[in-house]
């Protein structure tokens, strides 16, 4: 890096290109801005080695870099051949930080050409500059710093791509969001209980994307004032090869979102549910066709325990199915203040029969059904045993995406017939190049409602 700022020459004015200009306009302004102005904007660029680059515009910029907060760092655009030297650039600017506060502290490493310790050493002067975002992205194998598991200065963390051992215990005494993405957590605790317990004392935000939670019986989440939970794609292992009761107990009592979207449907313990408003569950496995009856009788247990608080529930095509074949068979509870129930499901004959219907009229106040997903072309015979009686609050029914297929044409008609009290049926987002003629062939539809409107968004 030195050595290429030396073959560059250094002006003391920013200059435009038109000599002609008046002096007025052939000033440096931007140098003459705030110190704080300056730091500001080079720590907005999208790497610190941008920042560097700057020093060379003018005498005054020369270590005007060193005073950004933020330092980004990513191999993503890095030549093979050119990996050493970037290497090389970050440990020297690393260097210049060494007695300094960094609010964030960016590294992605999209390789696995780095020595393990170097890719360590970085991680360890961030953490040791008492940084508070941290986002880091590692393809390989990494033994994090031992204090990365005690460290108070944290405030926001995103780990992409790591795969390292954890102790059973994990506290951050200052982390308010943590976002995981494809991490495989490995835990070190050896005891019967494979208990992986994470204090998060200020904890707002919780998501856990396509991760793996391995030798884990019960994950438990101490974080009093966690408002958000999403654990998506993901899954927890107790043995390796062998599909085990796992358990995630959630205490906490500001949780209003919970978004559980995995490979199974784990033993969900909410220690206070009283302001969980929004729900979603799916399950994405074989697991959903093979163990259908255990996934129905969690989610029913899931489901009983916050019926009274639930207003905007999402809830995907297999696990209405699950509901309605749990063991033991139980009643559905009543969702009282539900007022949107959210559908992922692409079944029409799924849609109009037993356990969509079950859950609509469990739901007496809802006022609001969406379809997220496209509704699959199947043989559906509108002579069907169609039960009627739909919640008699239904004002709206949203279709998210629509075709305009047969099946389609189909629910639609049936729902037109059925809700006496809608308003509005609103298609968000037609696909295809036939909306006019479907449009008119909606607008033609018989409707109990005398004044429904159909509208395309």
């Amino acid at each position: 890096m030195d050595k290429e700022l030396t073959n560059l020459s250094s002006n003391k004015k920013l200059r435009r290109p038109n000599d002609s200009l008046e002096d007025d306009d052939d000033v440096d302004r931007i140098s003459d801005l705030p110190e704080s102005v300056l730091s500001h904007i080079l720590s907005r660029l999208p790497t610190t080695l941008d920042a560097v680059r700057t020093c060379v515009l003018s005498r005054k910029w020369e270590k005007q870099w060193k005073n950004v907060y933020n330092l980004r760092f990513s191999d993503y655009k890095v030549d093979k051949s050119k990996k050493k030297d970037f290497a090389i650039s970050v440990q020297k600017v690393l260097y210049h930080f060494r007695n300094s506060r960094i609010q964030g502290f960016m590294l992605s490493i999209n390789c696995n050409q780095y020595n393990p310790t170097l890719v360590k050493t970085w991680l360890s002067a961030a953490l040791r500059s008492n940084v508070q975002r941290l986002c880091f992205s590692h393809v390989d194998d990494l033994e994090f710093p031992h204090y990365f598991f005690e460290c108070d200065s944290l405030v926001h963390l995103v780990l992409e791509l790591c795969t390292f051992r954890v102790p059973g215990y994990f506290c951050l005494a200052n982390l308010r969001v943590l976002n995981f993405y494809n991490v495989t957590w490995q835990n070190d605790d050896c005891s019967a209980s494979r208990c992986f317990i994470l204090n998060f004392p200020v904890l707002e935000v919780f998501k856990s994307y396509q991760c793996r939670w391995l030798n884990v019986k019960m994950l438990k989440i101490l974080a009093p004032l966690l408002a958000s939970f999403q654990m998506v794609r993901s899954f927890l292992r107790c043995t390796p090869g062998r599909s085990e009761d796992c358990e995630i107990e959630i205490c906490g009592d500001n949780l209003s979102y919970f978004n559980f979207d995995g490979f199974s449907l784990e033993n969900i313990v909410l220690s206070n549910p009283s302001k969980v408003a929004n729900v979603c569950l799916d399950v994405n496995s074989m697991e959903r066709f093979i163990q259908r009856g255990k996934i129905g009788s969690r989610a029913l247990l899931l489901l009983g325990g916050l019926s009274s608080v639930i207003r905007c529930l999402e809830l995907s095509e297999y696990v209405i199915e699950a509901l309605a074949h749990a063991e033991p068979p139980c009643s559905l509870p009543i969702f009282d203040g539900l007022t949107i129930l959210k559908v992922s499901s692409t079944w029409s004959n799924t849609l109009c029969s037993g356990p969509l219907m079950e859950l609509l009229n469990s739901a007496p106040a809802l006022e609001k059904l969406i379809f997220t997903t496209l509704i699959d072309d199947v043989n559906y015979e509108e002579s069907n045993s169609l039960p009627t009686n739909f919640s008699s609050n239904l004002k709206v029914v949203e279709f998210r995406l629509f075709k305009g297929r047969a099946s389609e044409i189909q629910l639609v008609k049936f729902l037109l017939h059925n809700l006496s009290i809608l308003e509005q049926l609103v298609i968000t987002k037609f696909l295809g190049d036939t909306k006019v003629e479907v449009e008119n062939q909606l607008l033609m539809l018989p409707r109990s409602s005398s004044r429904v409107s159909i509208v395309f968004l």
